[in-house]
């Protein structure tokens, strides 16, 4: 896929997010109704494309190799932006910092990373790129959720665990994984349904992007910590990352989709964690929107540069 391309293709995914702006501001998206297209989303429509990129990949020594490259860079990767994002914000303070660094550890890479990686990857780019989520999965709900929530200190680690393991996507990918040992070959109807449900993944994940942030105002976006932020998230961790990975000589697929997942703007539950904990939600809505927006342009920046260095 060309940089043009991916471009274009950040424009229709940014016309998915508008759709959900549009209807929300207009009163047209109920928060129970947003709730529901979420859950739809994690539950069904997202574990639907995951399981369709596993059972039509070929099993390979190869795809096997590539699919615990991802996992080990994957968990550098939090393991460094976990230690060193405490010294990325020295200017900010409290609660916003606190968010920042969260910020750092949690990208959007299911919502709005998986949906690119399969474009530009195709079904192999999904089965890598679901299986690169892992760690950051793990991490924003184990060390993630302590920069909150103090109680999460006294959990025990199977309670965590076991929440973790018990997600719809966590447990998409390890059926996925067994699945593709199997020596079948699956009936189109079985993949015609998974791609069809899975093929939503892209609006409904943008969709409810625009809802989410449709209520944010102008001057909540000229705080310059937001972009201090978006220079980190969308510009020097990619790059970075890809410095690293081309020097070391890691295989081009694996080192494409790691470098995107990286791109990736601030997650979500970003904001979840906010609202929940009432730690500057506004300032967390503010961190998605910025630089979900901004990510429209570094994404295919990121790429072009991947494809010339």
């Amino acid at each position: 896929m060309s940089a043009g391309t991916l471009i274009q293709l950040q424009i229709v995914l940014l016309g998915f997010a508008a759709a959900g702006f549009v209807l929300s501001r207009m009163g047209a998206v109920p928060k129970a109704a947003l709730k529901f297209v979420t859950d739809l989303l994690v539950n069904v429509v997202l574990p639907c494309s995951i399981l369709h990129s596993f059972i039509t990949q070929d099993m390979s020594a190869k795809t096997l190799s590539q699919s615990a490259g991802i996992l080990i860079i994957n968990i550098c990767v939090q393991v460094f932006m976990l230690l060193c994002s405490r010294f990325f914000f020295p200017k900010s303070r409290g609660d916003a910092k606190k968010l920042m660094q969260y910020g750092m550890i949690n990208s959007n890479a299911t919502f709005i990373g998986l949906p690119v990686i399969s474009e530009v990857y195709g079904p192999l780019g999904m089965l890598l790129g679901s299986t690169g989520v892992i760690p950051q999965r793990v991490t924003i709900w184990t060390a993630g959720a302590r920069m909150f929530d103090s109680e999460a200190k006294t959990k025990s680690r199977t309670k965590q665990l076991l929440a973790l393991l018990l997600h719809p996507c966590i447990i998409t990918v390890i059926a996925g994984f067994l699945l593709m040992f199997l020596p079948v070959k699956w009936p189109y109807a079985v993949t015609k349904f998974l791609s069809s449900v899975g093929g939503c993944t892209s609006f409904m994940a943008l969709f409810i992007v625009g809802v989410n942030v449709s209520d944010m105002k102008i001057r909540e976006l000229l705080d310059l910590r937001l972009y201090w932020y978006c220079l980190l998230r969308l510009i020097a961790a990619p790059l970075l990352l890809f410095l690293i990975l081309r020097l070391i000589g890691v295989d081009s697929v694996v080192t494409g989709v790691s470098v995107l997942m990286a791109a990736m703007p601030c997650g979500a539950t970003t904001a979840i964690m906010a609202n929940k904990y009432d730690v500057e939600p506004r300032f967390a809505a503010a961190l998605i929107l910025s630089s979900t927006v901004l990510s429209t342009a570094t994404i295919p920046l990121v790429y072009r540069i991947m494809q010339n260095v």
